[in-house]
């Protein structure tokens, strides 16, 4: 090894290096060289120097042969808690803690050996121990023992000291083999020298040998590598490095590190090596992160919670506030309201009782309070705030904290509910309640007038007793509607009072749910109608027998209708009859005019034939008995189009759509029905249009349509409303004739059969004719 080369400390080099007071040893061998050199000026000079020995702060004294002290300096009792007299005259073997020590001690000085730096333990007066460190030898005269001549030096300081420096040199040891940190020692270029067991385990490597020599910053990644090299340059100028950061395990574990880096001196006070110290921090970085991320959940939780949570200082600043409450004082931003004095948004009637209520809680007083408040922009409020003290982390002054409700809806519900309990109360309606077993739970005034019964009376017993025999099974489908959640409205039936007379009332009954949406129980309405049901049977009996009048009356007018209308053909017929004798006999006498008024007279004599016709037509469908049967109606139009001549010679296309399902209806009836809507569609065309007809069903949930579809001229909006209605002919143009009876007819029969009647159209564009009746 040449001059610049450094020797390489064993570990145990580099421990001792580290442990204060390892070179205590040579000054103790400076300290005893001293004390011999002393002991021999003070042989020589004893005689001279007597009171000097007696008052020096060695221990000195004379042993006889037998053992006993035969003279001691004051040093040498005096620190076991000795007086002269307890000391000199007793055996010396009673001032010894370990008997065989002394016994040594004399029987080597006995054989004239000179004992140096003997250590011995010394019993104090008081129990304790304390230590010498003996040199001792015999004057002899003439061959025989006189006395010892014993100094004793009091080592019990340095002895606990060498103690504490074993102690602590085999702690310190056994700190940094057994330690679960990571301890490196790095040399000053930055290079691992030594890593302790512990530092492998928790590096997750199995051989400390492919550390040793490995440049330590080599481990680190970006930032951290730039920290790690600024804190070994911060150790190396005799000042502590630390820094934080990841560095994966050698299996590669992801771990955090927290690293503090000082330098190590040796017995020069050079330094010659730095210490490492790496503690895993990966559960406290993952803890701390979790706390983070539970501070952000839980100011999640207070920013996005309903209610106003705020924090305010003793003297009524706002020094924090959630959301909710900057939307509850009406604050855009928390600019308006944080740092502002919260006093200014109390109603001026409550801010006396805040202001106290606040100086309470910043004393350490919990409180409840219900106030007013006025926000920024007008609006007033009630609030009501639980409040408790919480300390500054930083000054540790108490604050307010409090969470705030907006109870203004609340409060307005509650008199809402009171002002509804005043009604039910004092309503002259009956209303109480059941559980879903028919057990009465509340029953009002209106309900003790109406039934009979008290409340006390009421309550707790099955509400049955309010229903009549024969009404049980009424009773219980009610119960079971309520089960459903069904409610039910104005339900008339019979009740039983308390003195057993029966009265007609209308219920309404409701079920009752509790706050989870659950059925508990049955609300009911119930009112008086006995009276209004009185006068209903007797206004039905008077309708009923004005009724039959009517009946009578209108069955004798369209019975004399019918016959005028019947006997009205034969003279019309008779007209025509003659009028067309008069055209075809004196076709040649007669002149153009006359024969032009003979077919006038001619014409208006068949139309008024078909206006009577179409009238005993709808007097037959209007007073006729119409049984209903299952008819098919396909078969039926297909039978229609091909019996009727009008509709073939017309020149039409009348298409009828298969699957057409059968109805229940009356054949006549039908029959009057088709052919009618087929001769106007046929009818109502543009000129020069051949007619084309389609007809289909459609199939409803309880119904039947049946579509007649036509290209034909088509029907105003307006003209829509009144078609249907007697002798309305839209068309007054002698191109379409007509009795406006047809559709008439049409209606009547479709509803006698229990359906409907309807049409689509536009002018133009055709129509879409419809009826609807109940599927066979």
């Amino acid at each position: 090894m040449n001059a610049t080369q450094t020797h390489s400390p064993t570990p145990d080099e580099r421990i001792s290096s580290q442990v204060p007071g390892r070179h205590l040893n040579g000054g103790a061998d400076e300290e005893i060289s001293r004390l011999k050199a002393e002991l021999e000026r003070t042989r020589q000079e004893l005689a001279e120097l007597r009171g000097f020995v007696e008052n020096t702060s060695i221990g000195l004294h004379w042993v006889r042969s037998d053992g006993i002290i035969q003279w001691a300096n004051r040093a040498d009792y005096e620190p076991l808690g000795y007086t002269a007299e307890e000391y000199i005259g007793h055996h010396i073997s009673e001032f010894h803690a370990d008997q065989e020590v002394i016994s040594d001690i004399l029987t080597r000085l006995t054989r004239g050996e000179k004992i140096r730096n003997y250590e011995a333990r010394l019993k104090c007066k008081d129990g304790g121990n304390r230590f010498g460190l003996i040199d001792s030898c015999v004057r002899w005269e003439e061959g025989k023992f006189v006395h010892t001549q014993c100094f004793t030096r009091d080592i019990t300081e340095r002895k606990s000291a060498e103690d504490r420096l074993r102690e602590s040199e085999a702690f310190n040891r056994a700190i940094i083999e057994s330690s679960k940190d990571c301890l490196k020692i790095i040399d000053l270029d930055g290079r691992i020298v030594y890593i302790n067991p512990g530092g492998c385990d928790v590096l997750e490597c199995e051989d400390a040998k492919i550390l040793s020599g490995r440049y330590w910053p080599e481990f680190w990644q970006g930032d951290t590598r730039t920290a790690c090299l600024a804190a070994i340059e911060h150790a190396k100028a005799g000042r502590s490095g630390r820094f934080e950061g990841f560095c994966p395990s050698f299996k590669g574990t992801p771990k955090w590190w927290d690293v503090c880096i000082t330098p190590i001196r040796g017995p020069d006070q050079k330094m010659d090596k730095l210490l490492a110290l790496s503690r895993d921090i990966t559960a406290r970085t993952e803890a701390e992160s979790a706390l983070q991320s539970q501070r952000e959940h839980l100011k999640a939780i207070i920013e996005n919670t309903p209610e106003c949570i705020k924090i305010v200082a003793a003297d009524g600043t706002l020094l924090q506030m959630n959301a909710a409450g900057l939307c509850m004082i009406e604050a855009a931003s928390p600019a308006e309201a944080l740092g502002k004095n919260v006093y200014d948004v109390i109603a001026p009637e409550h801010r006396s009782a805040f202001k106290e209520m606040n100086e309470r809680v910043c004393r350490g007083s919990k409180e409840l309070l219900e106030f007013e408040i006025i926000g920024l922009q007008g609006t007033r409020r009630l609030m009501q705030t639980h409040a408790a003290p919480i300390a500054d982390p930083q000054t540790g002054e108490l604050l307010h904290l409090a969470i705030t409700r907006d109870i203004t809806a609340e409060v307005q519900a509650k008199e809402s509910a009171a002002h509804l309990a005043a009604i039910v109360t004092y309503t002259d309606d009956a209303i109480f309640s059941t559980d879903l077993e028919g057990v009465i739970r509340s029953w009002n005034r209106g309900a003790e007038r109406l039934y009979g019964y008290s409340s006390d009376e009421a309550l707790g017993h099955p509400v049955q007793m309010l229903v009549p025999h024969g009404r049980q099974e009424e009773y219980r489908d009610l119960l079971g509607r309520v089960r459903r959640g069904e409610a039910t409205g104005n339900y008339e039936t019979v009740r039983r009072r308390k003195d057993g007379t029966l009265i007609h009332v209308a219920l309404t009954v409701s079920p009752v749910m509790n706050s989870a949406g659950l059925i508990v129980g049955v609300s009911k309405v119930a009112r008086d109608i006995t009276e209004k049901i009185h006068a209903r049977e007797q206004l039905e009996r008077t309708v009923e027998l004005r009724t039959a009048q009517l009946r009578d009356t209108v069955d004798e007018l369209e019975a004399f209708s019918y016959s005028i209308a019947h006997d009205m053909r034969a003279p019309l017929r008779a007209m025509n009859s003659y009028a067309r004798i008069l055209e075809t006999d004196y076709k040649q006498a007669l002149p153009d005019e006359a024969r032009d008024f003979l077919q006038r007279i001619s014409s208006s004599a068949t139309r008024l034939d078909a206006l009577i016709i179409d009238v005993l037509n709808y007097s037959k469908i209007a007073r006729d008995e119409m049984s209903l049967e299952k008819v098919d109606l396909e078969k039926l139009t297909r039978e229609i189009v091909q019996s009727y001549p009008n509709f073939s010679s017309s020149g039409a296309t009348i298409m009828i759509q298969s699957g057409i399902p059968p109805v229940i209806g009356n054949v006549g009836a039908l029959t009057q029905t088709i052919s009618n809507l087929l001769s106007n569609a046929i009818k109502f065309v543009a000129p020069g249009t051949a007619p084309q007809v389609r007809v289909y069903a459609e199939k409803k949930e309880k119904s039947v349509r049946i579509w007649f579809e036509d290209n034909g001229i088509g029907i105003s909006e307006e003209g829509q409303k009144r078609i249907f209605r007697m002798f309305q002919r839209l068309n007054a143009s002698k191109e379409f004739e007509g009795t406006g009876i047809g559709l008439t007819i049409v209606r009547k029969a479709v509803q006698r059969m229990g359906g409907a009647v309807g049409v689509e159209s536009e002018a133009g564009r055709g129509s879409r004719f419809w009826i609807e009746l109940k599927p066979a």
